[in-house]
């Protein structure tokens, strides 16, 4: 196939890396790509670009997050709708940040997201859509995985600081909108997987004055799904940060503004915010990385920890546990329960079978995770 690949104007150097990965990879598979870079272009740079966009004749166009699906010609019409091109909308995060990418009217569309319950909250909106649950993948660049017991860091997370959770609900005047949000948050506190579409439309449910209300995808929904999931996302790493810092457990963390947190860790080793694509070089050094966030987004660092031969412990996805077979590189750990993370990890490095784990994660990875076993699922959506 034709495969047209975005490359966004954001600086987020993960999906920017993902399509240069997605790029190679459709490549040495056999599929012939155009790539369009939106980054830092004049309109005269533009207009060129979407005019080969229209006239490269391609079959798919994979747009990560979204990325141009609002871009409009002169006279108000859709690019992408002149393309021709079968338009995946492939997002990695919470959909609930994209409304308005995600509801775009595309004629020919596929939209693939991290967790199922976005498939049901996302779906009636995209009637005219193909709408199906897909993680990212990685890619395999190395020769061979470096040697297990030499490992410098025992354990590895690369997190940035998103800044402290605040409840905003306090601030909602409606009583009812408040008591939704107020129980969806306390439900989502002792649950191991972050599912607020599900809880929150439960809670909708529950509460309404008139008993056939459901759950309404719109824009003002949309902001306060996003605004849990935020919540949520900045929580649960705070968590993680402090349960390992206050654990017996030496750990590297690898990112920018925690030290009002990681103070008084006496066995922590911090490196400053790196790059993602300079990340994987301390995973290969690592023998367990920890994926946090996993239910919010598409799980990318925890397949690049399998492929750089390291063995992952995550927050649960339930997604992510079916494609991944038990003990093939990937330990779940309980979100919700105050020391279930550290017992996790505890165990795994009691285990004399932790190096034979983290080698099934990278074989598995190799065999059914890579970006081309992706490429091949959305050729098959889209024949």
């Amino acid at each position: 196939m034709k495969i047209g690949l975005i490359k966004g104007s954001s600086t987020n150097d993960v999906l920017r890396i993902c399509v240069d990965e997605i790029a190679f990879e459709a490549v040495q598979t056999g599929h012939s790509v155009e790539l369009f870079d939106l980054l830092n272009i004049n309109q005269i740079e533009f207009s060129g670009m979407m005019h080969r966009l229209i006239t490269s004749k391609l079959d798919i166009i994979i747009a990560m997050n979204g990325w141009g699906v609002d871009m409009k010609d002169a006279s108000g019409e859709y690019i992408y709708n002149r393309t021709g091109a079968i338009i995946v909308i492939w997002m990695v995060d919470d959909p609930s940040y994209h409304y308005a990418r995600i509801t775009a009217p595309l004629l020919k569309k596929i939209v693939l997201y991290p967790n199922a319950s976005h498939v049901k909250y996302v779906a009636p909106l995209n009637s005219n859509a193909i709408n199906r649950t897909m993680l990212c993948g990685c890619i395999n660049n190395i020769d061979s995985i470096a040697n297990f017991s030499g490992r410098a860091n025992t354990i590895t997370v690369a997190m940035g600081w998103h800044g402290n959770p605040e409840p905003f609900w306090e601030r909602i005047q409606d009583n009812y909108i408040r008591g939704v949000v107020e129980k969806t948050v306390h439900h989502l506190s002792e649950e191991s997987e972050l599912c607020v579409y599900d809880v929150f439309e439960h809670y909708c449910t529950e509460m309404a004055e008139v008993n056939d209300f459901k759950l309404k995808a719109d824009a003002t929904i949309s902001y306060l799904l996003c605004a849990i999931t935020g919540y949520f996302r900045k929580l649960d790493r705070i968590n993680v940060i402090k349960k390992l810092g206050s654990s017996n457990i030496p750990f590297t963390l690898v990112g920018n503004g925690w030290d009002h947190i990681s103070a008084n860790f006496k066995k922590v080793k911090i490196i400053p915010e790196m790059r993602y694509s300079e990340i994987r070089k301390i995973y290969e050094d690592s023998m367990i990385v920890i994926n946090a966030n996993a239910a919010n987004g598409g799980c990318e660092r925890a397949f690049l920890g399998m492929i750089s031969g390291a063995m992952v412990v995550s927050d649960y996805n339930y997604h992510l546990e079916k494609i991944i077979k038990p003990e093939s590189g990937i330990v779940f750990y309980n979100r919700s329960i105050e020391c279930d993370i550290v017992e996790k990890i505890d165990a795994l490095l009691s285990t004399p079978d932790l190096e034979s784990q983290a080698l099934r994660g990278y074989s598995n990875c190799l065999e059914n995770h890579r970006w081309r076993h992706r490429i091949s699922e959305i050729c098959s959506l889209a024949a």
